[in-house]
C-alpha cells in the first residue's frame, strides 16, 4: 500500500512524499515479499534518484533489481533492468559500458516478449550510433524492425538510418518524421542531437531550425513544470506545516499523558508501599506465632522423644534381665544336665572302697557331654593353648562343670588343698591375669 501510495505521489512530483512512502515500503519488506514487488520498488525509487540526479544511488538500486531477478530466473524482468541500466550508462555518456549491458541479455532473448527484444536492438541501435558505428546501428535498427513488423516508428527509423548512411538529402526528412514519433522528453533531446548531427554536417540551416525545435519544447516544458512544481512546492509546504503541527499536538498530548501516567503510578506505588508495609507486619505477626508455635511442638516432641527413650530404656533392660535369666536358667540346665549325665558315670566308678578310678572311656565321654553343651570346648580350648596336655584339659572339662572341690579331690585323689595349686599352675601356665581360674573357664 505505501509502494503504491509512492507511485501517485510520484507521478504527481510530490517527490518527497512520494520518497518518505518508499522508504516506509521498504520496513515493511520480508524474505516473503514478493520478489517482483521488490523489484518494482527498487525501479521507481531509482527513477526518484534519476530525478535527482543521484545516479550512483539508482545505480545501486537497479544492480539489487538485477540480482533478485537473476535469483529467481525472471528473463523478463533480467532484461527490462538491463535496458535501464544501459540507459543509465548512456545518459552518462558511458556508451560502451550501457552496450556491455544490452549483450548480457542475450541469453534471455528467447524468453522475452517480441515488442521487448524489439525494444532491445532499437537501444543497441541507439548506442552504436552514438559510438559513430553506423553498420552496426543499421544491422540491429532493421532485427528491431524485422522483429517488430508492426511498429511503423522502427521501419522509419531504420529508413532514415539507411538513409543518413548514405549521406542522402532525405535523411533530414526522416530525422524530423522520427523525433515527431518520439515521447515529448525523448524528443527533446533528439532534437539536440540532431542539431549537433548537422552542425557537425555543415548544414548549420538545418541545424539551427533543430535547435530552435528543442529549446521551444525545453522552455515550454519547463515553464509548464515550473508553475506546476511551484504548486507542488506550496502544497508541500503546507503538508510539512500540517505534519509539524500534528506532530507537536501529539507530543503536547503525549507529554499530558506521561504525565497522567506518572502522577498514577506514584500514587500506585504510594498505595503499594502502604499495602506491603501492613502485608510485612502481618507476615512477621503470622511468622513469630508460627515460630512459637513450631517451638511449643518442638519442645513437646522433645518431651515425647525422652519418654519414649526411657520407656525403650527400660524395655531393652527387662529384655537384657530376660535374657541374662534365660541364660541363666539355660546354664542351670546345662549343669543340670550335665550333672544327670556325668555324676552317675562317675559313681559307677567306685571300688568296694567306695574311691572313684575312672578310665578312658569315662573321660572320652565327659569330654563329649562337655563339647555337647558348651560348644566344643575342649577343640577351643586347644586351639587356644596348644600347650595344655590332654589330661590338663580333661581337668578343665571337669571345672567348665563346676563340679565342687570335695568331687575334684575325690577324682584325683588328692587333698581339696592340691585341686586349689593344681589350678594355679594351670592358670600360670596359660597366662590368666587379673581373674582367677575358675572364671577363665566359665568365660570360655
Amino acid at each position: 500500500m505505501y509502494y503504491l501510495k509512492g507511485k501517485i505521489n510520484h507521478k504527481h512530483f510530490y517527490l518527497l512524499k512520494a520518497q518518505d512512502d518508499y522508504e516506509t515500503a521498504c520496513q515493511y519488506i520480508t524474505p516473503h515479499t514478493d520478489y517482483k514487488l521488490r523489484i518494482d520498488l527498487k525501479i521507481s525509487m531509482g527513477k526518484l534518484y534519476h530525478f535527482y540526479r543521484i545516479y550512483n544511488q539508482e545505480e545501486t538500486l537497479l544492480d539489487e533489481a538485477s540480482q533478485l531477478a537473476i535469483q529467481n530466473q525472471d528473463s523478463s524482468l533480467i532484461t527490462k533492468l538491463y535496458i535501464l541500466k544501459s540507459n543509465l550508462l548512456k545518459e552518462q555518456k558511458r556508451y560502451k559500458e550501457a552496450l556491455a549491458f544490452l549483450h548480457k541479455t542475450q541469453p534471455y532473448t528467447k524468453a522475452v516478449s517480441t515488442k521487448q527484444r524489439a525494444k532491445l536492438y532499437n537501444e543497441s541501435s541507439i548506442i552504436h550510433l552514438f559510438l559513430l558505428q553506423t553498420d552496426s546501428a543499421y544491422y540491429y535498427m532493421n532485427l528491431a524492425a524485422q522483429t517488430d513488423s508492426l511498429n511503423p516508428r522502427y521501419r522509419l527509423q531504420r529508413e532514415g538510418l539507411k538513409a543518413y548512411i548514405q549521406k542522402k538529402e532525405s535523411a533530414i526528412d526522416y530525422f524530423w518524421k522520427v523525433i515527431e514519433a518520439m515521447p515529448l522528453e525523448k524528443r527533446i533531446l533528439a532534437y539536440r542531437y540532431a542539431a549537433n548531427e548537422m552542425k557537425q554536417q555543415g548544414k548549420l540551416d538545418e541545424s539551427r531550425k533543430f535547435l530552435e525545435e528543442h529549446v521551444r519544447l525545453r522552455d515550454s516544458t519547463y515553464f509548464g513544470r515550473k508553475e506546476e512544481l511551484l504548486e507542488r512546492i506550496q502544497n508541500l509546504r503546507e503538508y510539512k506545516t500540517q505534519q509539524e503541527h500534528i506532530v507537536q499536538v501529539e507530543k503536547d498530548l503525549a507529554d499530558k499523558v506521561l504525565l497522567l501516567h506518572r502522577v498514577v503510578a506514584f500514587f500506585v506505588i504510594v498505595i503499594l508501599s502502604v499495602f506491603l508495609f501492613y502485608y510485612r507486619i502481618k507476615q512477621n505477626k503470622n511468622k513469630l506465632k508460627i515460630q512459637l508455635l513450631r517451638t511449643e511442638q518442638e519442645r513437646n516432641q522433645s518431651d515425647l522423644k525422652r519418654k519414649e527413650a526411657e520407656i525403650q530404656y527400660l524395655k531393652e533392660k527387662e529384655e537384657k534381665e530376660a535374657i541374662a535369666l534365660a541364660r541363666l536358667n539355660q546354664r542351670l540346665e546345662y549343669f543340670k544336665q550335665l550333672n544327670e549325665i556325668t555324676i552317675p558315670i562317675l559313681m559307677q566308678n567306685r571300688n568296694k572302697s567306695g574311691a572313684l578310678h575312672l578310665q578312658e572311656n569315662d573321660w572320652t565321654i565327659i569330654r563329649n557331654n562337655t563339647n555337647a553343651c558348651f560348644d566344643h570346648f575342649t577343640d577351643r580350648l586347644k586351639g587356644l593353648y596348644p600347650q595344655l596336655t590332654e589330661e590338663e584339659i580333661n581337668f578343665c572339662c571337669l571345672v567348665k562343670m563346676e563340679l565342687p572341690l570335695s568331687v575334684l579331690a575325690e577324682i584325683y585323689h588328692i587333698a581339696k588343698g592340691s585341686i586349689s595349686r593344681k589350678k594355679m599352675r594351670l592358670k600360670e601356665k596359660i597366662g590368666i591375669e587379673n581373674r582367677s581360674f575358675d572364671e577363665f573357664i566359665t568365660s570360655l
